[in-house]
């Protein structure tokens, strides 16, 4: 039944390296067919802030395979001695448990009106958070195709603590911290050492703002894009007759 349905199929265009390596792997037959294109965004969009606020950002779905609940306790542990640092979680509530949320507002009670929780905020917002905050947590607990909100973390310049988990180390590569482990004392750690070395903390932020320009570029993507569809075009013709590129 695979072989019939991908018969028909030129190309399998995957987000990550880590994707296409998990589907070739059971079906190897396609290796041939399967290639990367990651997703992209527009760097001229993205303004990162120079002086950026002592706010630790969250931004993710509201499910416990996101790793909230102990991002969460982790930041309420790592903020209670550093009373100039805000926290801001920006929850996606589709399909959410009502019960998760209230644990991750019981976990955040402690730190008062420096913790601020919003749901299903426009993406301007989350772009101008990303720009602003100093820091951005992503310790997903999933194997994650891609990565987006890591991506967009790192365009806005904030400083990714990151699970790496899948695709996440795909896009962040060596510019984040990368957690030993999803839990409340890994990443209330990994908080405090960012916020006690802010030298190191920017120079983090900075390299991983200039990884995503130069490898998540859309044009660069794009072209690409365009470059396959001409190749299939092409080798599709040419089984038929003669191919002339109209450019």
């Amino acid at each position: 039944r695979d072989r019939f349905r991908f018969k028909r199929i030129a190309k399998i265009i995957w987000v990550s390296d880590a994707a296409r390596s998990s589907f070739v792997t059971k079906h190897k037959a396609y290796a041939s067919k399967s290639l990367t294109i990651h997703n992209g965004f527009d760097p001229a969009a993205w303004e990162p802030a120079i002086r950026r606020d002592k706010v630790v950002l969250f931004a993710g779905r509201a499910h416990p395979s996101k790793g909230v609940l102990e991002a969460a306790f982790g930041v309420a542990q790592a903020l209670v001695e550093y009373n100039d640092w805000h926290c801001h979680f920006i929850l996606s509530t589709s399909n959410a448990q009502v019960a998760y949320i209230e644990a991750v507002t019981s976990a955040l009670r402690p730190l008062g009106s420096r913790a601020t929780i919003s749901f299903d905020r426009p993406f301007d917002e989350l772009r101008v958070a990303n720009q602003n905050a100093a820091i951005a947590l992503v310790p997903s607990k999933e194997a994650e195709a891609f990565g987006r909100t890591a991506l967009e973390a790192m365009a806005g310049g904030a400083t990714l603590v990151t699970s790496g988990q899948f695709g996440l180390k795909e896009v962040c590569g060596d510019c984040a911290v990368i957690l030993p482990k999803v839990s409340a004392r890994h990443i209330c750690q990994a908080t405090i050492d960012l916020i006690v070395e802010p030298e190191r903390r920017e120079r983090i932020g900075s390299m991983g703002n200039e990884r995503v320009r130069k490898l998540f570029d859309q044009k660069i993507l794009s072209a690409r894009w365009d470059r396959l569809i001409e190749d299939v075009c092409y080798e599709h013709q040419s089984k038929k007759g003669p191919y002339t590129n109209p450019n």
